[in-house]
């Protein structure tokens, strides 16, 4: 398990990473400055964040009727993230129109494409995080370790 600590490192280095890889590659791509993406990335992941838990709380309490709240399938698991995920298409595909004066087809585009950098950007932050900061096995017993 990871402490708080190493839980509040590894948020703190997602974001400062995101800014600092992230953004500038969307903005060489998309030709929009970086205080603009910057802005968007802001308000992004308020929206994100206040989704994810208002949605993952309804979809908890839809479980809990059902009875499947403990035991979640892989079925429950894939509509969940899907859940998430179209709901913040749904909300921030407008924003990216408005803010950046694009139609909504083109806002669309660029935020499937934001969608899928993040995925890579994720996969390989919590790799890099998990071999810089393994860990570490708490009274766990190892077979074959040697104690002093």
């Amino acid at each position: 398990m990871r402490t708080q600590s190493d839980r509040i490192r590894h948020t703190l280095g997602y974001q400062l990473g995101s800014i600092g890889v992230v953004m500038p590659m969307v903005s060489y791509f998309t030709g929009h400055p970086m205080w603009a993406l910057g802005v968007l990335a802001v308000v992004f992941a308020t929206l994100c964040a206040s989704w994810n838990y208002l949605f993952t709380g309804w979809f908890d309490r839809r479980l809990a009727r059902s009875g499947r709240l403990k035991s979640k399938t892989l079925k429950d698991r894939c509509l969940h993230a899907i859940g998430i995920e179209l709901g913040i298409l749904w909300m921030t595909t407008p924003l990216i129109a408005w803010w950046l004066s694009l139609g909504l087809w083109h806002a669309l585009t660029m935020d499937i494409a934001l969608v899928a950098l993040y995925m890579v950007y994720t996969l390989l932050y919590n790799w890099l995080y998990d071999k810089l900061f393994p860990i570490k096995p708490q009274g766990i017993e190892i077979e074959g370790a040697h104690h002093p």
